[in-house]
């Protein structure tokens, strides 16, 4: 690597980089949905080309041997493999799995996400949003969710933050919103695969009003790469969709 190269000349034909950002399809990488993620942030390659994207884009073909991928990457995403690099938890999990012990050790398990609980103490608040339940939003700058009819009215709503502006009309909303039919599937499974427990069929119907062949593609497509389990008519998440619920979305997001 030559530091002080800003341009192409930066790093040498097959010398070993990391990347520093997830990289995901643009469109350019043939074979695979646009979105999805082809190389997690901390892998390491070697250049095997160079080219400009646009006339004014340096872009450094890298090969990424564990994944059997060549992929673009932009100067900027690149750093020498023998730099100083500071993973992050999500690639690690070692302290995670440390900090989850303790707790576990302390009687606490985890039931959502972020959350952990002894038994029989979880927020319920929480619980029932993450379930997709309808709430009051009370106070300055608070939400509030009231389904009226489904699957076509429910609407989400918030207070103004400000408490001046709350306080001189209590009953006023600072906005409020119907959730499209359309983006009602996302919605449900934003919230609901945060806990363990997952969900239903009968609970989708009945939240949302939508059957739950609405799900589809992105539920089989899930199940057939395990990120979703289906066991005792539940659908949840399986250890390696709960560590990258982010791909787990992803399916929902660009299979809607």
């Amino acid at each position: 690597m030559k530091p002080d190269r800003f341009d192409e000349g930066r790093f040498e034909f097959g010398e070993s980089v990391r990347v520093t950002r997830n990289v995901r399809n643009d469109g350019t990488y043939p074979g695979m949905e646009v979105g999805t993620l082809l190389i997690r942030r901390g892998s390491v390659g070697n250049v095997i080309e160079v080219g400009t994207f646009l006339q004014d884009q340096v872009i450094f073909t890298v090969h990424f041997l564990n994944h059997g991928r060549m992929v673009g990457c932009r100067l900027e995403e690149l750093i020498g493999a023998d730099e100083p690099w500071n993973p992050s938890r999500f690639e690690f999990r070692d302290k995670v799995v440390c900090c989850q012990k303790l707790l576990a050790d302390h009687g606490y398990h985890q039931y959502e996400v972020s959350a952990y609980s002894q038994p029989d103490r979880q927020c319920r608040h929480n619980v029932n949003y993450w379930q997709f339940g309808d709430y009051l939003g009370i106070g300055a700058g608070a939400h509030g969710k009231i389904t009226q009819a489904l699957p076509h009215n429910i609407t989400r709503s918030f207070k103004p933050k400000s408490p001046e502006q709350y306080l001189s009309n209590t009953h006023k909303n600072g906005g409020a919103g119907v959730i499209s039919v359309a983006d009602l599937p996302l919605e449900f499974i934003m919230n609901h695969l945060r806990l363990k427990q997952g969900f239903t069929p009968e609970t989708y119907q009945s939240t949302t009003g939508l059957a739950i062949t609405t799900l589809e593609p992105a539920l089989s497509i899930c199940l057939k790469e395990e990120l979703i389990i289906y066991q005792d008519n539940h659908y949840y998440c399986s250890e390696q969709g709960w560590n990258f619920m982010d791909n787990v979305l992803e399916k929902f997001i660009y299979h809607a």
